[in-house]
């Protein structure tokens, strides 16, 4: 590697005790220290088997010497670490306590006889505790609530009194100077104040350098525990075997230290850390049950045990149940922030829908005049893309604030994306003025933004003393229904929930539950409308229209049921309902025997339904016809993007045969993109066309459109024919099929056999230039100029005389089709 190029960032960290670089990660850290604390225990044990009056001695000098040498190679060494603070601390209490170890042992080489303890290397060692406790509190810990800080020193501080009342019960024997029991005590409750503290941390954060941290703590643990126990016993000899184990202690410390974070960064939160936290927790509160039980004990033997036995059983009992109401406290914080989130907004801070009905239930049932007004931003999507959702956001709120600040923040709610609501208290006429205040305010606060924007505003409402209309969400439903009644009719306006709009609710809701008894009682019927020759006048198929008699609502038309039908997801049971009764009766007449077809409308929820191809062969398997028959029409108003899945479906119901047919074609503005996307076979031109063919530009555009069409290979339909001269207009341009009240107007099932017998009669056989079935692309050819000429087949199919009014059938799909309007209606 040169010299210029970046260092990889394993090569900026340091192995144990500062020694150098090095490549590999915390696992060579921990090795590294082990081989060293397991070299000087050699050197101790060593000693201690060939000269063993000398190994105490030796042992001290060993230990110190270790922990000196690391400490300062520690703080010496340089460079970023994810445990940098602590490490210094921890290099600190290294140096405290084998600089006290070094003071005691050139103690016991100064003074003849037995070395006196403590002395003042043990209060210099004592130090140690303290720095390494502000290491382990300065150590990188995952967030969440284990790795809160004062979470983690209250469930330490808990475990260290408990752990200390067993250990002095089991190990310490009773009495002593109280000087010297307090000086042990502290020793005692420090080491395990760190060793419940890094247990914590280490069963959170899944760390192996806070485990090796921790190892290394326990072996001096258990050799200061030890020489402590004899310092109370009234010894003071400290046996070379104990500091062979502690020579272990500080290099696996340090190094652990220099480990820690350096595989998974601790402070950052995963599965693992989930897993853990929930683990510490149970193993921490089961410990502090036993703690609390040990307490008790202690207290209740105090006289057997002594008084630092009822001491330390006295705290942990006091401390455990100072950690409950902790814990208590915590909980209800808790509960009350869910709460307060659960009724308020995260953006605007404003209350929600839940804290609207919270406010509406009691106004409702005090029978006070209340109204509600919803403000809807008008084209609020259209600033999203444009600003930028930071910028939409920021707007969001500077609505919310200026319809706080005038009418409340107490009163104002934010119930939906772009929604805010208002409550007033007063009746839906006065609420009225408030709500086109409140669009004032809205336009204002986007002004001021840089931008323009409008709102819309409903206003549901109760007088004093009326009778409530229900539950607060009945209340909010019916501003909502008025607010989308108001941007229906343009939007930048306010509507109430009265009237027009009060009675459209009302209307629609029993149309949709009348609708969907009625198909599932299978009470809808179809009619059927002729598809003719231009040509000949000849019967080429059927379309298939759903018709609708209630008891209750006597006929309802197609161009409300099918909207609540679209509206509700009735939609599909609508379609193939039609579907089925259209195929029984294409056989049943006859037509299906005569290769006659029929022409079903797919709604976008059918042609989005993956089993929609599935639900159309069942039933043509059914009704035993052949999938060539079926024409699947689907309006140009249906958006279809690329990847949408209606075309998936339409390849399907080609691939099976069937064919479909592009319906109103000019109706809309994607008449264009849609012939060149869609996999269809048939144009069906819309009746606005057809009707506007007496002016010469209108005609030369449906000219144009058919030219465009039999130059793709599309058959050519037209829909809405009511003259002659349009048949022959339409000629003239080179459609082939039409539709309208020239012929027929849509027939009663029962009327079907015998226009297909008379129409068998008038022309026996297939005509020869065409299949009996739809015209297939290979048989598409421009028009004969003698075919033009011939005169047109004018007489109604249908011998029956056309009503003067219209019909009011339409396409299953299309609820406001106007193709078998009458002239002028």
């Amino acid at each position: 590697m040169s010299p210029s190029a970046p260092r990889p960032p394993s090569a900026a960290r340091a192995v144990p005790l500062g020694a150098g670089d090095a490549a590999g990660g915390p696992g060579r850290s921990l090795l590294t220290a082990a081989g060293v604390g397991a070299a000087c225990a050699l050197a101790v044990v060593l000693t201690g088997v060939l000269a063993r009056p000398a190994a105490p001695i030796v042992a001290s000098l060993v230990v110190a010497v270790t922990g000196l040498v690391g400490g300062v190679l520690v703080l010496a060494r340089r460079g970023p670490r994810p445990a940098g603070p602590s490490r210094r601390w921890f290099a600190l209490s290294a140096l405290a306590w084998c600089g006290g170890e070094l003071v005691s042992a050139l103690v016991d080489l100064a003074l003849p006889g037995p070395p006196p303890r403590p002395n003042l290397g043990d209060a210099v060692s004592i130090c140690a505790g303290p720095l390494a406790l502000v290491g382990v509190l300065r150590l990188p810990r995952p967030p969440g609530r284990s790795g809160a800080l004062r979470t983690l020193l209250v469930d330490a501080v808990v475990l260290a009194l408990g752990l200390a009342v067993a250990v002095w019960t089991a190990v310490f024997p009773p009495g002593g100077p109280p000087l010297l029991v307090l000086f042990c005590v502290s020793v005692v409750l420090l080491y395990l104040l760190l060793c419940s503290l890094l247990a914590q941390v280490a069963m959170v954060g899944r760390d192996r350098g806070v485990v090796a941290v921790l190892a290394g703590l326990a072996v001096l643990a258990v050799g200061d525990l030890a020489v402590t126990r004899e310092l109370v016993a009234g010894a003071a000899v400290w046996d070379w075997r104990l500091a062979a184990l502690q020579c272990l202690a500080w290099p696996v410390v340090l190094g652990g230290v220099d480990a820690i974070g350096r595989g998974r960064p601790l402070g950052r939160r995963g599965s693992a850390t989930e897993e853990g936290e929930t683990y510490a927790t149970v193993v921490t509160t089961a410990t502090v049950y036993v703690t609390w039980v040990l307490g008790l004990v202690a207290l209740l033997t105090t006289g057997a045990a002594g008084a630092a036995t009822g001491a330390l059983g006295l705290l942990a009992v006091t401390s455990a149940g100072l950690r409950e109401v902790l814990r208590l406290r915590a909980r209800l914080g808790v509960l009350r922030r869910l709460s307060q989130e659960s009724r308020h907004d995260a953006l605007t801070g404003l209350g929600n829908a839940r804290a609207l009905s919270a406010r509406l239930t009691p106004l409702l049932e005090d029978g006070a005049a209340v109204s509600l007004v919803v403000v809807d931003l008008d084209g609020f999507g259209d600033v999203d893309e444009r600003l930028g959702r930071a910028a939409a956001d920021a707007l969001l709120v500077d609505v919310a604030s200026a319809l706080a600040a005038r009418t409340g923040e107490d009163r104002t709610f934010r119930t939906g994306g772009d929604e805010i609501a208002l409550l007033c208290p007063c009746g839906p006429e006065v609420a009225r003025e408030a709500a086109d205040a409140a669009r004032a305010l809205v336009t204002a606060a986007a002004a001021r933004a840089g931008t323009h924007l409008t709102a819309s505003a409903g206003v549901s409402g109760l007088d004093a003393g009326a009778a409530p209309p229900g539950a607060p969400p009945e209340l909010l439903a019916e501003a909502t229904t008025a607010v989308t009644a108001a941007k229906r009719a343009g939007g930048d306006r306010t509507a109430l929930f009265r009237g027009e709009v009060a009675e459209g609710v009302r209307r629609r809701a029993l149309v949709e539950r009348r609708l969907r008894a009625a198909l599932a009682a299978d009470a809808l019927h179809v009619e059927l409308q002729p598809l003719v020759h231009l040509a000949s006048g000849r019967l080429k198929g059927f379309e298939v229209l759903a018709r609708w008699q209630d008891d209750a609502l006597g006929r309802v038309g197609p161009d409300e049921f099918v909207a609540v039908a679209e509206g509700s997801g009735l939609v599909t049971a609508l379609g193939r309902h039609a579907l089925r009764r259209g195929l029984h009766a294409l056989v049943a007449s006859g037509a299906a025997a005569r290769g006659l077809t029929l022409s079903v409308n797919a709604s976008p929820l059918e042609l989005r339904d993956p089993g929609y191809p599935a639900a159309v062969a069942d039933a043509l398997a059914e009704a035993g016809v052949p999938a060539a028959s079926l024409v699947v029409e689907v309006t140009e108003g249906v958006p279809v993007a690329p990847g949408d899945p209606a075309l998936g479906t339409m390849a399907a119901l080609r691939a099976a045969g069937c064919r479909i047919a592009l319906d109103d074609v000019g109706s809309g503005y994607a008449s264009l993109t849609y012939l060149a996307r869609l996999p269809v076979d048939v144009v069906k031109v819309d009746r606005s066309l057809v009707v506007a063919l007496g002016d010469p530009r209108s005609a030369r555009v449906l000219e144009a459109l058919v030219r465009l069409s039999r130059s793709l290979g599309l058959v050519v339909l037209a829909e809405g024919i009511e003259h002659e001269a349009q048949v022959r207009a339409l000629l003239r341009a080179g459609a082939t099929l039409g539709q309208g009240w020239l012929w027929s107007r849509a027939l009663p099932v029962d009327h079907l056999a015998d226009l297909v017998a008379r129409d068998a009669a008038a022309h026996p056989g297939p005509p020869p230039d065409l299949p009996t079935s739809l015209l297939p692309v290979a048989a598409l050819a421009a028009p004969s100029p003698a075919l033009a000429s011939q005169p047109v087949a004018s007489q109604p199919v249908a011998s029956q005389p056309v009503a003067s009014q219209p019909a009011d059938g339409v396409p299953v799909q299309r609820a406001a089709r106007r193709e078998e309007a009458a002239p002028g209606a």
